[in-house]
């Protein structure tokens, strides 16, 4: 049997990392009303009002209560919210980035207003397009109609990612007055996620057994001759 090279055995360790979860971002939403019902391991990291983490950014439109013919606050929502507006408006900016600036974003949520067909959202790694939504995606069976006291319009959403997404950036998008958010949480992870802490031990596990027994075949053939 042929002994295995030294750099095949590190690709196959370093394989172990590469066997994350595909790129694929997940939504739920149990919370409709709720400006604070935060997922597991996530807290509200930007409400701009008071709360800014400095391991987020945000670069967009707010607002506070109703701009006619510009924007309306979620439902329920007494505080500042973002928005975002048509490319055509002459407004300080159209589309609402919100980006992380530190950190592996495991899970991500917004409370989101009045949802329209036309409102998009999208999670990007870098320049890369991981996924999106529009409104019609966020709120089937029911029409995103923009009502703007409907439970089926107004409530908080739920994005998960996977490892290998490496979520980034979120832009809001909308090409018609507009897109509501308010209330950001999110759980930030500095460390690989457990499944790929396993497969990382697991293939360095190897590398170790099949370097020593290399070195027991090769000792073994330098005695017999």
């Amino acid at each position: 049997m042929r002994f295995i090279g030294k750099s095949a055995l590190v690709a196959i360790a370093l394989g172990a990392f590469t066997t994350a979860a595909s790129a694929a971002v997940n939504f739920t939403t149990p919370f409709p009303y709720d400006t604070n019902g935060v997922g597991p391991g996530e807290t509200i990291v930007w409400d701009f009002d008071s709360v800014f983490n400095p391991n987020f950014s945000y670069t967009g439109n707010t607002y506070t209560g109703p701009v006619t013919n510009i924007a309306a606050p979620p439902a329920g929502d007494t505080t500042t919210y973002g928005a975002a507006q048509p490319a055509s408006y002459a407004l300080p900016f159209a589309d609402a980035e919100f980006t992380i600036l530190t950190g592996q974003l495991t899970s991500l949520s917004f409370y989101l207003g009045s949802l329209d067909d036309y409102n998009t959202i999208s999670f990007y790694s870098g320049a890369t397009l991981i996924d999106s939504f529009t409104g019609t995606d966020l709120t089937i069976p029911d029409p995103a109609d923009g009502d703007q006291a409907s439970g089926n319009t107004n409530r908080r959403y739920f994005f998960t990612f996977g490892a290998a997404d490496n979520v980034n950036r979120v832009v809001f998008n909308s090409t018609t007055p507009a897109f509501e958010f308010d209330d950001i949480a999110a759980a930030v992870s500095g460390v690989p996620e457990p499944s790929t802490w396993a497969m990382m031990i697991l293939g360095f596990g190897f590398v170790g057994f099949m370097l020593r027994n290399g070195r027991r075949r090769q000792g073994a053939k330098a005695i017999a001759a």
